[in-house]
């Protein structure tokens, strides 16, 4: 009798530990392809919200929560504004740099877990700060990481032209070459902020299929001396201007582009919010007001899987009570 229930226990154990073995491997290990809408669709979410000083924990559930109603509305591809995680203000006090190296190792893997239950891929920027560098001149970036269906990091975009918010930070510009990133459907160009008004830089983005620009568009409280260079007005006006620095963007590159930016207030100024898609002649498919949003697009695929950039992307609004 002892025998056989230790023989059955083993059969047991063995039986469990496979089924554990066979579900990490689906889990983290099996190929996931991207969420698809209608069949051949992608949808792609832009999400626009706020963030709060000094409240990481805070910003970081934010964010995921925005993210998971763009995943609860089928978004295959969600994109997420400049500065993800953290404020510019977090920045400026150097704060966001250690802040966010130390919480991105809890951070990081929910991200992964997130794209992998989801199916979908998710465009992310923070402060970033390599370790065991010279204290008195750190490696600093405007990092944004592109997340794939499968959890892994499959592209890695550091800002190259910076702006006053970033040079308070130290932060030194990516490196050359410029190239867009091959995902599973198609080549995206990715963008942060000040790049976008040098388009002459990113020549080889016209082969890309999608552009996607993350944004902190800020207009200062009174005299706009906080703002951008492209940006010497009021916060209404700031407002209107940035659908049209995307539209001479797209028309630039004659690509469809996503932009994602923050909304809400912050000590150094606010932020315009007004995220936007437009199509490859610069025709805004959507936009968000000042608040807090999510844009959906979606786009065409061709018989290969891939975006067809001729095709032009269409607005979706999700039903009522979603």
């Amino acid at each position: 009798m002892k025998r056989r229930r230790l023989r059955l226990a083993a059969i047991l154990a063995a039986a469990l530990l496979a089924a554990a073995g066979a579900w990490a491997w689906w889990f983290f290990l099996a190929p996931r392809s991207v969420r698809l809408v209608d069949g051949n669709r992608l949808r792609a979410a832009v999400c626009q919200y706020d963030s709060r000083p000094d409240a990481w924990r805070w910003n970081r559930e934010q964010a995921l929560r925005y993210a998971q109603e763009a995943a609860d509305n089928g978004a295959g591809l969600i994109v997420l504004p400049e500065y993800s995680f953290c404020t510019a203000h977090d920045t400026l006090t150097f704060l966001a740099f250690p802040k966010m190296r130390h919480a991105m190792k809890h951070f990081g893997p929910r991200l992964s877990r997130f794209c992998r239950r989801n199916r979908c891929y998710l465009v992310a920027n923070f402060p970033w700060e390599a370790r065991g560098g010279d204290p008195l001149a750190p490696d600093r970036r405007n990092r944004t990481l592109v997340y794939a269906p499968n959890g892994r990091v499959v592209a890695t975009y550091d800002k190259h032209n910076i702006a006053f918010l970033d040079s308070f930070g130290l932060v030194k510009p990516g490196s050359e070459p410029i190239e867009p990133f091959n995902l599973g459907f198609g080549r995206i160009g990715v963008m942060l902020c000040r790049d976008s008004s040098y388009p002459r830089q990113f020549r080889a983005y016209r082969d890309a299929d999608l552009l996607v620009v993350q944004f902190a568009h800020i207009t200062d409280w009174n005299t706009t001396t906080n703002a951008p260079a492209w940006i010497n007005n009021d916060m209404g006006t700031a407002h209107e201007d940035f659908p049209r620095v995307a539209q001479k963007l797209a028309r630039t590159i004659h690509r469809p582009a996503l932009f994602a930016n923050k909304t809400g207030l912050e000590p150094e100024g606010a932020f315009t919010g007004g995220s936007c898609a437009v199509d490859e002649d610069g025709e805004i498919i959507a936009r968000a007001g000042f608040g807090g949003d999510v844009l959906y697009v979606d786009f065409d695929l061709g018989s290969d899987g891939h975006l067809v950039p001729s095709v032009p992307p269409v607005s979706w609004t999700p039903h009522p009570g979603r």
